[in-house]
Formats: structure tokens, C-alpha cells, sequence
């Protein structure tokens, strides 16, 4: 594992935001942590990751050796923020869906006692939208536009009421769908307090895959 992690000038965002938790815009220093599978995995800034900005993240898995297992994973440890309702927002691109296993975009809280995960799961290779609940596996989201393709951009916004462990509701690409009966995912006693944001992607076969995100934040809304 290496850490790219830095400090982040959090406070330039909250003081014209205060509802601003973290914000990336992709154009500053590398500040996650990066890990995955052999080596040649990487997450950096590119500008051929940028969607609609400069820049965006690219990930990538290994080329050499690369095995339909393997992953490669950022996250970024922010405030623990378990008594408020958060709003986490996303825009990203696959590159080729068909070699992905998955892509999970998560949010995981701490509070001193237990730990949750809330998270959007690209499902397998047909690009099915789901989301990380109580059984531990993710339930696929069923309606209009329920499903991404290569190279699509896409825009998720996922908002979460962090008191009660649940979520609220999903907008996929303009899409809303009702959330408020999925509750977050509990892994377990951890007297761990802070919060964590991960992107993380699986292979499903031998071949490289990429994961382009130019815009990630996470807001404190009013719920």
C-alpha cells in the first residue's frame, strides 16, 4: 500500500461552504490513499480522466499479470460526521464495463461503538446499479435508466440519513429512486470515530480496466 495522502485545504471549501465536508476538484495535490493488487495499479490526477473539467482521477489496475481478481482502491479518511444527514455526489465514467466485476463507490462511518457502510455497487459486467445494505450484498435498483454502459458519463448523487444508519434516496443521471427502506451495512464493533470516502474497482477478467472520476464530494444537508 502506498499513501499519497496529504493534507487537505478543507478549510478553503468550508469557509465559503460551511455544508461542505470534503470536495475534490481535481485540481490540486493527489491526497488519497492508494491500494490494490501486484503492482502497476495507480490512482492519479489526468487530464485524460477530465469529463467535464481540466482533470479528473484515473484508476487503473495492473497491466502486466493482471488477474480477473484484481482491484485497485482510494480512499480518504474525513470528519466523522455520524449525527448528520450527508449528501455524497459523483460523476465518473468506465471505461469498458465488460471488464469490470464491479465498481463501488462507498461512504463509511465510525462512531466510536460500530462501524457502517453505505455505498452505490456497480454490479458485475452489465453495468446493474445497486446498493450496500443490512445483507451484506447489493440490492439492484429496478426502473428507467437503472443501468450504465462503456463510456458513459454518469452522475450520481446518494443522500444518507447518518443518525439512523439509513438511506434517503438515489439520483442516477436525473433518475430518482426512493431508498428510505435500505438501511447501511453494519461490519462490525469499532471504537474507531472518523469517516471514510472510497471508490474502489474489480476486474472480472485478465485485461487492465480504468474508472475516470473528475468531481467527488460530500456535503452536510438538512433532512
Amino acid at each position: 500500500m502506498r499513501d499519497f495522502q496529504v493534507e487537505h485545504l478543507q478549510s478553503k471549501y468550508n469557509s465559503f461552504n460551511k455544508s461542505v465536508i470534503f470536495q475534490d476538484n481535481c485540481n490540486g495535490t493527489f491526497n488519497y490513499i492508494i491500494s490494490g493488487s501486484g503492482a502497476g495499479y495507480n490512482a492519479e490526477y489526468s487530464t485524460a480522466a477530465a469529463l467535464n473539467k481540466t482533470n479528473g482521477i484515473k484508476l487503473y489496475t495492473r497491466a502486466v499479470g493482471a488477474q480477473a481478481t484484481d482491484y485497485v482502491r482510494i480512499d480518504k479518511y474525513v470528519e466523522a460526521l455520524h449525527r448528520r444527514a450527508l449528501e455524497y455526489y459523483i460523476r465518473f465514467k468506465i471505461v469498458d464495463i465488460t471488464l469490470t466485476e464491479s465498481v463501488r463507490f462507498g461512504y463509511s462511518i465510525y462512531d466510536g461503538s460500530r462501524a457502517y457502510v453505505c455505498r452505490i455497487h456497480i454490479v458485475s459486467n452489465t453495468g446493474q446499479i445497486g446498493i450496500y445494505s443490512t445483507a451484506g450484498t447489493p440490492a439492484i435498483l429496478t426502473g428507467v435508466d437503472t443501468k450504465i454502459i462503456t463510456g458513459q458519463i454518469n452522475t450520481a448523487i446518494l443522500r444518507v440519513n447518518a443518525i439512523s444508519k439509513k438511506y434517503i434516496d438515489l439520483t442516477f443521471n436525473g433518475v430518482k429512486y426512493d431508498l428510505s427502506s435500505y438501511t447501511f451495512a453494519d461490519i462490525g464493533a469499532s471504537t474507531d470515530n472518523y469517516a471514510k470516502i472510497t471508490i474502489v474497482a474489480y476486474n472480472s477478467t485478465t485485461t487492465q480496466q480504468f474508472v475516470y472520476c473528475d468531481a467527488v464530494k460530500v456535503s452536510d444537508i438538512n433532512y
